[in-house]
């Protein structure tokens, strides 16, 4: 019975020591696993935010395109001062954070202005006038925070392009003047716990935005950082390092904004990312040391803890698919989609239908309603599309501003134009709105391709049928539907000219 009762409690003993380590083993596992899931959804949200700003400094250097383009012919600068004015400045953007649009003469003074305001001031000091005045081939020039003179001191940057003159001489600059609002909202929107920070830095070390706020005069260059210098040697990429600003342990992960010096960086601190892990392992560590004899109830606990972070990890997935605005797929959600998509439908041998959808005049809608009128008309033609694509394998996304796509899966061309006459009609109708007498009439135009992965048809090749065919619905009066469907390729076409 001794033998026994020493035989049951050695057993107990070894099996408390075997629970304790495959505890420790779990718990070191989780903490890996929380700072590398930070590390990931970090990457998620550097990159998202860098394409958005790819986007609209994209949009911003065709307004100062069209002011360089301008400037350097003598045509245009001979025209009477109000239609140089429209000429120049009409098809220049008109975003909140924009607030000036300038052509700069050799010598730094402003000759043109979108606001028709000609203020005597000199900035030839100022980097982007140097950078354009030595070097002819400098390109879209992103210069270094600044108090602007021209706005009462209001913190900004310019994004510039060298004039040339007719023998290709020095003719100025021309600049677009953003403020730093635009790069401030941009990270304020990152929630990164109380001692993480995001951050959208120059190549040249000099902070645009961060979050918590720094103030440009306050907000030290990290050039010299040891650590910096590893953000300029790859487009993206993630380390952990201590923060040269305040000495936190963090998570660094980064990315490029393509054609620009600008660098996007998330960096959520360690010990942020560890506290929920941190109070889960000492709840969990001292009732296996405490209660040894409660093994069941501590597996229970660790299953309830696994399941708890799978359920917040498929949580983050959904947000990071997911368009803020609409509720609807979010562009990379919709090439996950598609690719899924039409990987079955080549083995099946189904259709796929790729319907384009654009709001109508929405920028004009915009300015006359209001953002937030034009935010409510975005969500109830989201409701629309997805009223009509309600099948479990049809896909709604937002592809970009006013622009929407919706997939349909195992869709022939008749299906396909009925559902997208019924989407132009229940947005031009209104019908579904809940707010009917608030929202001002809208139309949406669309364009549609019916195609057969089986049949060789590529994703891209399609996507440009259906874009083609939205912008013809655009060009014949709008409000309208497109088929572009005749247009795919048919295998025996390929077979010949091959």
């Amino acid at each position: 019975m001794d033998r026994h009762a020493a035989a049951v409690a050695i057993g107990a003993t070894l099996a408390s020591v075997v629970i304790l380590i495959a505890t420790v083993l779990v718990l070191a596992s989780g903490r890996h696993e929380a700072i590398e899931r930070a590390r990931h959804t970090s990457a998620n949200v550097a990159a998202a935010l860098a394409r958005d700003m790819v986007r609209n400094l994209e949009i911003y250097d065709l307004s100062l395109q069209a002011v360089v383009d301008g400037m350097s012919d003598p045509a245009i600068l001979s025209l009477p001062v109000e239609i140089r004015h429209q000429v120049l400045f009409d098809r220049s953007t008109t975003a909140a954070y924009i607030s000036g649009i300038y052509a700069l003469d050799p010598l730094g003074h402003v000759t043109e202005a979108r606001t028709r305001k000609m203020p005597g001031v000199d900035l030839s000091d100022r980097d982007y006038f140097a950078v354009h005045r030595d070097r002819a081939d400098a390109g879209l020039f992103i210069s270094k925070p600044y108090l602007s003179r021209l706005r009462n001191g209001t913190p900004s940057i310019a994004l510039s392009r060298r004039i040339a003159k007719p023998d290709g001489g020095f003719g100025g600059v021309a600049l677009i003047a953003i403020n730093l609002g635009y790069f401030q909202q941009l990270v304020d929107d990152i929630r990164l716990g109380s001692h993480g920070a995001a951050t959208i830095v120059q190549t040249d070390g000099f902070i645009v935005a961060r979050n918590p706020r720094a103030a440009p005069a306050d907000a030290p260059n990290v050039r010299g950082s040891p650590t910096f210098s590893r953000m300029l040697e790859a487009q993206s990429g993630s380390y952990d390092a201590r923060s040269p600003i305040d000495g936190v342990e963090k998570i660094f992960t980064f990315s490029h904004v393509r054609g620009s010096n600008l660098i996007v960086v998330v960096a959520p601190a360690i010990d942020d990312v560890t506290a929920e892990w941190k109070h889960r392992s000492l709840i969990i560590g001292t009732l296996v040391i405490v209660v040894s004899s409660a093994f069941t109830a501590v597996v229970w606990l660790l299953v309830f803890a696994v399941r708890q972070r799978d359920a917040a990890q498929a949580k983050l997935i959904e947000i990071a698919d997911t368009d803020g605005l609409t509720g609807v797929a979010n562009r990379r959600r919709l090439d996950s989609a598609l690719d899924e998509l039409w990987t079955q439908a080549m083995k099946s041998g189904a259709p796929i239908a790729l319907l384009f959808v654009d709001a109508d005049h929405f920028k004009l809608y915009n300015d006359t309603h209001g953002h937030e009128t034009g935010d409510r008309a975005l969500r109830f033609v989201a409701d629309c599309l997805r009223r009509r694509a309600r099948r479990e394998r049809d896909v709604v996304a937002r592809y970009g501003g006013e622009e929407f796509v919706v997939v349909l899966a195992d869709s022939d061309k008749a299906q396909a134009r009925e559902i997208a006459e019924a989407i132009r009609a229940d947005v031009a109708s209104r019908e579904m709105s809940t707010t009917r007498t608030e929202l001002p009439p809208l139309t949406v135009s669309i364009g549609f391709v019916v195609c057969r992965p089986s049949q060789g048809d590529e994703i891209d090749d399609m996507m440009r049928l259906a874009d083609k065919a939205l912008y013809e619905s655009k060009a014949q009066g709008r409000n309208r539907v497109t088929d572009a469907s005749a247009r795919v390729p048919q295998p025996n076409q390929v077979d010949v000219e091959s």
